[in-house]
């Protein structure tokens, strides 16, 4: 179990805190943030956290399929319409 997970980092299909904050331009702690909220998905091998790279194509889907990410799910304020 351990080396099918140590051949799915070294094949790039898990990614470690700092490359996937990279990757969406901003930072680990924001990341890290996310991860505690339960908005992205995430396995620890040998102490460390890791993203599926599948995660973070979920991230990067076009804006209508992630609208919701890391919200309340309502919009935002100045967006409501004030019927």
């Amino acid at each position: 179990m351990y080396l099918l997970l140590i051949l799915l980092v070294l094949q790039a299909k898990l990614i470690g805190i700092v490359d996937v904050a990279a990757l969406l331009g901003v930072s680990s702690d924001s990341i890290r943030r996310l991860i505690k909220r339960g908005d992205i998905r995430h396995v620890r091998v040998a102490g460390r956290v890791l993203v599926p790279r599948t995660e973070v194509d979920r991230i990067c889907a076009p804006q209508t399929e992630m609208a919701n990410v890391g919200t309340t799910g309502q919009p935002p304020k100045e967006l409501k319409s004030s019927s």
